[in-house]
């Protein structure tokens, strides 16, 4: 059995205590997909349209792709601040690397840059205006092939 994309599985034969365990485990993990699933009929077949957002600070990287992976990053603060960002891995970039908390910068990866396998890197954010504040944003990206599968999904 299989259970939350392999990341708990078992050969064995198991109980349902055992089995209840390893699906309430991972319910129990913050979500890191939102996954929308249609299907629809069209005479004698029928169409699937899967759409997955990514809510995890994970990136996919196929040095094959022509456009490198990115993702905007949503700064909010009670009032309007000014900040700055400072990358922490050379394949990291970010647009702008400064502005105030009403723009939402783009977190980019340069593929060629990357080594393949897994990968982690961070941008730490830091106020220039207003109370002095510091976060940091871990990145983890995987280079290599990437594999796209679209699964259809029937729900009764």
């Amino acid at each position: 059995m299989m259970v939350d994309s392999g990341h708990q599985s078992s050969n064995d034969v198991m109980s349902g205590d055992v089995c209840r365990n390893m699906v309430n485990t991972s319910l129990a993990r913050p979500p890191q997909a939102e996954i929308e699933a249609l299907w629809w009929r069209v005479g004698n077949s029928v169409n699937f349209s899967v759409q997955v957002k990514n809510l995890s600070s994970m990136l996919m990287a196929d040095p094959a792709d022509a456009v490198p992976p990115a993702a905007a990053v949503s700064l909010q603060a009670l009032e309007t601040v000014s900040w700055t960002a400072q990358m922490g891995a050379p394949w990291l970039t970010i647009a702008p690397t400064s502005g105030s908390t009403d723009i939402q910068p783009i977190v980019s990866v340069v593929t060629s840059a990357l080594a393949l396998g897994w990968q982690q890197g961070t941008v730490t954010f830091t106020t220039t205006s207003g109370d002095p504040f510091s976060d940091t944003l871990t990145v983890h990206v995987y280079c290599g092939t990437v594999w796209r599968v679209h699964v259809p999904c029937a729900m009764r």
